[in-house]
């Protein structure tokens, strides 16, 4: 399946009305994730916008994705639904292709520890769980974290976010002279 639409079709036309290019497969998208109840929570899908607090993390409405995508766009390099219940790197034949030559010429490659489905592996940074890149990692067989797990998940990655941003600044002193 070709899935260039998620970065190369403008969501929007004129600045405010939905492009009918992008919304279809959207729609499309969304349809699938609601499709696969293992990894839905009450109705609810994991919104793979852009926003540092969606991501794939926080678990919304169809509805909430829906304007999310359009609004934010879709997570960097998310061709692999692998939160939303597709098999991990089930690109396959000529959509692999296709999407390995696309990559080789773009200046939008996926970063050095992504998986590359046209055959480099690499492993992920080990990071701080309680760092700003916290996202939890699911296989196939894995279930989606329970309601309360995923709200201790959004406290942990909003706790990286500073409360008063002048404070974060080099040059912020402390203590007056």
């Amino acid at each position: 399946m070709d899935r260039s639409w998620m970065y190369n079709i403008d969501r929007l036309i004129m600045g405010h009305i939905i492009n009918p290019d992008f919304e279809r497969p959207l729609l499309e998208f969304i349809t699938f994730a609601l499709s696969k109840p293992r990894f839905t929570d009450r109705g609810n899908i994991r919104c793979p916008c852009n926003r540092p607090k969606c991501r794939n993390k926080s678990f919304q409405d169809p509805e909430t994705v829906k304007i999310h995508v359009i609004t934010e766009g879709f997570v960097p390099h998310y061709y692999n639904w692998v939160h939303h219940g597709e098999p991990r790197f089930s690109l396959t034949g000529q959509s692999q292709y296709d999407y390995c030559n696309h990559m080789a010429g773009s200046s939008t490659a996926a970063p050095e520890y992504a998986y590359d489905p046209c055959g480099n592996h690499h492993e992920p940074p080990e990071i701080d769980v309680s760092g700003p890149e916290l996202n939890v990692h699911m296989t196939q067989d894995d279930q989606p974290p329970i309601a309360s797990a995923q709200m201790l998940y959004d406290k942990l990655g909003a706790s990286s976010e500073p409360i008063w941003p002048v404070a974060m600044s080099p040059s912020y002193q402390w203590f007056p002279n």
